[in-house]
């Protein structure tokens, strides 16, 4: 016999980040639910396109500049989305 294992189409997560009080919290939801692993998030901090943290499923961290942030998330078969601020080079 033989088996084939079919992965459904993977859905990007919806992803938001709040700022309040010099931290900024990310709260994402993955469309597919939880069967697609974890949701891990990255942070770039200051906005040069490199990122400060490696994917972790750290949610809060306490921030600078507001302005320069980029956060993003990924689900456990790399599905993927960006936030960004809409003042910042990365606009909306």
């Amino acid at each position: 016999d033989r088996f084939v294992w079919a992965i459904p189409y993977n859905h990007q997560p919806s992803l938001g980040v709040t700022i309040a009080s010099g931290v900024a919290t990310a709260s994402a939801t993955d469309p597919d639910g939880a069967w697609d692993g974890t949701l891990e998030y990255r942070w770039d901090f200051n906005g040069d396109g490199i990122w400060d943290t490696t994917f972790d499923p750290s949610a809060s961290y306490v921030i600078g500049n507001p302005n320069t942030l980029l956060v993003e998330v990924k689900d456990g078969l790399h599905g993927r989305s960006v936030w960004a601020p809409c003042s910042s080079a990365w606009a909306c």
